[in-house]
This record gives C-alpha cells, structure tokens and sequence, in this order.
C-alpha cells in the first residue's frame, strides 16, 4: 500500500488542487503505510510531503498484547493461515458490510457490554479502566473494517522477534530468497524518511 496505493491517493490529491505538496495525517497503519513507502520510494515522499503527523505509530510490535496478533505471531499459525486462505482464496479477512458491523453493534448491547469487551480484547489493545466503553457500539459500527490477510500477517510477525525491528513481509525462506534474495525479510530502512515529520503516541 506505501507504494502504490498511498502513492496514489497523493498524486491525486495534487493532480486535483494543483498543490506540489501534502501534508499528511495517518493513525496506525495509516502511519505503516508511509513508513513502508518512503524507505522504498524516498524520493517520491521526499518530493510530495511538507509536513507528515504520524499519530500512534505502529513500526515495532514487540509490545503489543492483542490476542490475535500474539496467536499470529508464531510462524507455525502464519504458515497454516496462508495455506487455508491461499487454498480457499478468501484474502480479504472480515470485509466491511451490514452483516458484520450489524452483529458486532449487537454484540455490544448484549451483557452489558461485557462481550464486546471480550471481542475487542481479542482484536485491539483495548483497555476498559481508560477507553469509552459506552462509545464501542459506535466503534464496532464501522468494524471490522476488511484488510487483506498478509496486512494482519505482516504486524503479527513482528510480535516475536526479541528486538525492535520494523521488517518487509516475511514469505518464509524460501520466498523470502525469491522476493529479496535473502533468507530473512529486509528491515524497512526508516533513515531514508527525509521529510518533516511528528510522532505522537500515548501510554
């Protein structure tokens, strides 16, 4: 998605105003999007963004404490996952329509809100002593969201790795030496982000 799709989106935008530059706000994986991007593409990010806020980064996952990004994190379960998927052809995982905003909104009515605390403990880093979870019916409203399976792959794969790394998708060794011509994935090279940038993030 960094670089293409997000690519893009910004020609554009530029194409269409008639402005040479962006600035860009991206929480989360908007974030990933252009650190992916601009360590592949530089020059293209270099040109095209005047100011980048980066609102709760998520490069490193070593932290992370989702369930099923820890479950993913082994890659035993990503190997299997991408079997099944691969085989059954279904890469778009938990697509946006009626049918699965409309159970997860009526989830969240039941038992108090207690199942849907128990959903979003298995899908975000959620925390009911700080979050408002009288707004997590509105939340589930538009999720889930739909994301291609490799997208949830790619930050679980970061969980168990014992340093803070932020690296390309890992295709398993044999992939790996055919997409890179190595055994491991790359590390993004987040150096090659030359353009103004803010980070901010919570605790």
């Amino acid at each position: 998605m960094g670089t293409k799709d997000t690519p893009a989106v910004i020609d554009f935008i530029l194409n269409n105003t008639g402005y040479s530059k962006i600035n860009y706000i991206g929480h989360s994986e908007g974030t990933t999007q252009i650190m992916a991007g601009a360590s592949l593409k530089p020059e293209f990010y270099k040109e095209k963004m005047n100011l980048c806020i980066f609102l709760a980064p998520p490069a490193s996952m070593s932290n992370n404490s989702v369930a099923i990004f820890n479950l993913l994190s082994l890659d035993v379960n990503r190997a299997i996952l991408t079997a099944m998927l691969d085989t059954i052809h279904l890469w778009n995982l938990l697509p946006y329509n009626f049918l699965t905003t409309g159970v997860a909104t009526l989830a969240c009515n039941l038992f108090d809100g207690k199942l849907c605390d128990l959903v979003m403990s298995f899908i975000a880093d959620a925390d009911p002593t700080i979050d408002d979870t009288d707004r997590y019916d509105v939340y589930m409203s538009n999720e889930p969201a739909g994301a291609g399976y490799r997208n949830y792959l790619h930050y679980a794969q970061g969980i168990h790795r014992n340093v803070n790394t932020f690296k390309r998708y890992d295709y398993g060794t044999k992939g790996n030496k055919e997409h890179y011509g190595q055994d491991a994935p790359p590390d993004y090279e987040l150096s090659k982000l030359d353009f103004p940038l803010a980070m901010l993030s919570g605790s």
